[in-house]
């Protein structure tokens, strides 16, 4: 009586961020000191480690923490369970500030390859 062997390698599909200056996978971006004014580029890579393609789109909100659940805040959006990740009032407001932006703002990452992001 014969056998079938099976060895397979279990990996987690996710994105990271990595900055040109090292440091492995990071959360958050340090800018720095900017003095009102100013401006300041920060190169970054986004990283996919798992073995499909994902699509990323990027938003930028200056009033919504991720982390809020909860509360009055009349800028609270479910980020997790919504399509609709910005109210147009927030969408508006953040395409007159100009606070943060990203290039590109939106593409496909391919299986186990990294984009440049500015």
């Amino acid at each position: 009586m014969g056998f079938i062997e099976v060895i397979a390698t279990s990996v987690v599909q996710q994105l990271s961020v990595v900055f040109e200056e090292g440091g492995g996978p990071q959360t958050k971006v340090n800018f720095g000191t900017i003095y009102f004014g100013q401006s300041k580029e920060v190169s970054a890579f986004l990283v996919n480690n798992g073995p499909k393609e994902v699509a990323f789109k990027f938003f930028f909100h200056p009033h919504v923490d991720k982390g809020d659940k909860g509360g009055d805040d009349k800028y609270e959006i479910d980020l997790e369970n919504s399509d609709f990740v910005c109210t147009p009032k927030e969408a508006g407001y953040e395409m007159m500030q100009r606070n943060l932006s990203a290039e590109p703002l939106s593409d496909i990452i391919k299986s186990y390859t990294q984009v440049k992001i500015i």
